[in-house]
């Protein structure tokens, strides 16, 4: 996963070290689980449901997800609204202030158990976003 913050030509350095799931067969069965524990990698654990049968790793080079989870006109309803929210809801207002008082050159302020600064890497609008 590829994460960017508050512009889509900004990307934080280094990358995201754990994975998204990618292609699941999903029927009536298929169940939600927040945060289980079966899975061979560091998954984001939002995006959890039990495996059954076949699972691919695949490498950055292959396959990347490109996250704008920093790249939010209201950062705070995203912020209140995460699922992660347990992790950093005494933060909130901290982190709601680096974003909105960012300016280029700065580091990246993001949510996790402790608030991180990350630098961030200048590209191209690949995706062609609009803020």
């Amino acid at each position: 996963m590829q994460t960017y913050y508050k512009y889509p030509t900004l990307q934080v350095i280094p990358p995201e070290k754990y994975y998204v799931t990618f292609i699941f067969v999903i029927n009536a069965q298929t169940k939600f689980i927040l945060n289980l524990k079966n899975y061979p990698v560091l998954v984001d654990p939002s995006r959890y449901v039990p495996i059954k049968g076949y699972f691919k790793i695949f490498q950055r080079k292959e396959l990347e997800m490109h996250h704008m989870s920093y790249v939010r006109k209201n950062i705070r309803f995203k912020m209140e609204n995460a699922g992660a929210k347990c992790n950093y809801v005494n933060n909130i207002n901290k982190l709601v202030n680096h974003y909105e008082n960012f300016k280029e050159g700065d580091q990246a302020m993001c949510a996790g158990k402790k608030s991180v600064y990350y630098d961030l890497h200048k590209v191209s609008n690949q995706f062609n976003i609009k803020i």
